[in-house]
């Protein structure tokens, strides 16, 4: 199975500005409803906005990944919490928010843990996220939250401990970097990554979408992400 995510079909508003926190946390959560009520509830901005919610991620029961919110921002997803001397603020400002459909008493298909897996291993790896820094929503809101249900809390910890066992990394452990997309509008489907030290040419610049091009003409990457 080849991950791919789907950064176009849904798209949530429902998100805020980093403030410059870096991205060191990975939250995994179960939507509780059925994919159309779940995204629903995660792409509403129509409600008052202490009660909206979103995610950065959706993987469904056949496997589909799907990017709500770009990591650049901070999606809302964790609530009140705390985890290792963090609060809810800190929390959402650097963490990535996973949520998965799931209801209460249902199976795991195969092809969704595999998804998920593949998911979490790329965000460890892009962001360099340390092994207690993934977590359950039910850890970081204990008695608040249940999810991710039907995941018993040893067998989720054993899970997590695979994504970080040689025999389960996607390759020589390295961080990647910069997405490198398709469009110019930066939102489109992901092409690849700029590893941290690789050289690059730019021969054109779109201030109004954000986007540079590629000389080599492997896509658009993010202005803010060449900065530095």
């Amino acid at each position: 199975m080849t991950l791919t995510i789907d950064t176009t079909s849904h798209r949530s508003p429902n998100h805020s500005d980093r403030l410059g926190a870096d991205i060191d946390m990975l939250i995994l959560h179960t939507g509780e409803g059925t994919k159309a009520s779940d995204l629903a509830t995660l792409l509403n901005n129509r409600v008052p906005i202490e009660d909206r919610v979103s995610s950065h991620y959706y993987v469904d029961r056949a496997g589909n990944v799907y990017e709500l919110v770009d990591p650049r921002f901070a999606a809302w997803h964790a609530g009140a919490s705390s985890w290792l001397g963090r609060g809810s603020a800190s929390i959402r400002d650097h963490s990535i928010g996973i949520e998965t459909e799931h209801k209460r008493g249902q199976t795991w298909p195969a092809v969704q843990r595999e998804a998920l897996r593949q998911l979490c291993l790329l965000l460890i790896e892009r962001y360099d996220i340390p092994q207690r820094m993934v977590a359950a929503h039910r850890w970081i809101a204990p008695g608040r939250k249940p999810d991710p249900t039907d995941w018993l809390d040893e067998e989720l910890h054993a899970w997590i401990a695979a994504l970080y066992s040689g025999r389960n990394r996607l390759g020589p452990r390295k961080v990647l970097g910069l997405p490198i997309y398709q469009r110019q509008s930066g939102n489109g489907p992901i092409a690849g990554y700029l590893g941290p030290n690789d050289p690059i040419e730019i021969d054109m610049i779109y201030p109004a979408d954000g986007t540079a091009h590629l000389r080599d003409s492997r896509g658009f990457v993010h202005l803010d992400g060449l900065e530095g």
